[in-house]
């Protein structure tokens, strides 16, 4: 049997290596968005949004860096801005589930009508014309639509699950989104690459006929090529000059602090 003091000896040992040796905190998370919006804004760069990772990552990091945490809890007065901010990502997160999930529910199916194209192409003794060309690039962007779509239903799926179930208090959820901001970046460009493919396989399906009616079933992903042209070139530069405005006034407010 042995000792006492080797058995504590062991048990300490073994809780050493559980704890991990820089441990997660939300109060590290809040003085690290302050540190860098501090560090960027110091160096007076032309575009301090996209030193900080964009609009999305920007606008997160100046929300934390407007909390406070008293004895390793967020402040009675952050807590509803940190509550808005779990809300918001969650949000997002099942908007693109759902957005992904319904596409493929549509393209699913056809991916499986595909495999007598594939058939055909690889019968094709002589050389390919502007059709197959056409039939192989609907088969690929149809593919890309059903694989984005899985990628954005599962990574959203569970990311909500880990920030509901997995996260038991409200600052360990806020410290998940904190340091979630690449993965959720990515849900939303999966999002919006199964809708750019989907659009592409409807165009390349409808155009058969080889004359100028065929412009018709390019006339949807058209529409959101200038419905997204217009979003970026007024709203979005709107709202990154609102972004820095509201860094300049963050800014003074962390250095009079």
């Amino acid at each position: 049997m042995a000792p006492k003091s080797s058995r504590s000896s062991y048990s300490e040992a073994s809780n050493a290596r559980l704890i991990p040796s820089k441990k997660p905190g939300v109060a590290t998370l809040i003085s690290d968005a302050k540190k860098e919006i501090m560090a960027v804004m110091a160096q007076s760069p032309r575009d301090p949004v996209r030193k900080l990772g964009g609009p999305a990552s920007c606008a997160a990091k100046m929300m934390l860096a407007k909390m406070d945490v008293k004895n390793g809890k967020i402040a009675v007065e952050s807590q509803d801005d940190a509550q808005r901010m779990v809300d918001s990502t969650k949000d997002e997160l099942l908007n693109a589930g759902v957005v992904a999930a319904l596409i493929l529910s549509i393209m699913y199916g056809s991916a499986y009508a595909e495999s007598a194209a594939m058939y055909e192409l690889n019968e094709i003794v002589g050389p390919w014309t502007l059709r197959d060309y056409s039939v192989l690039t609907s088969m690929c962007a149809n593919f890309v639509s059903v694989c984005a779509a899985f990628i954005t239903v599962y990574v959203s799926s569970t990311m909500y699950t880990q920030i509901s179930f997995w996260m038991p208090s409200l600052e360990a959820q806020l410290w998940y989104v904190g340091n979630s901001q690449t993965a959720a970046s990515s849900v939303a460009l999966s999002k919006n690459m199964t809708i750019y493919a989907s659009l592409i396989t409807l165009a390349l399906e409808v155009a058969v006929t080889g004359t100028y009616l065929d412009v018709v079933g390019f006339a949807p992903i058209i529409a959101l090529f200038f419905a997204s042209l217009v979003t970026n070139c007024t709203l979005k530069p709107n709202c990154k000059n609102y972004l820095v405005y509201k860094l300049h006034v963050l800014t003074d407010e962390l250095m009079n602090a």
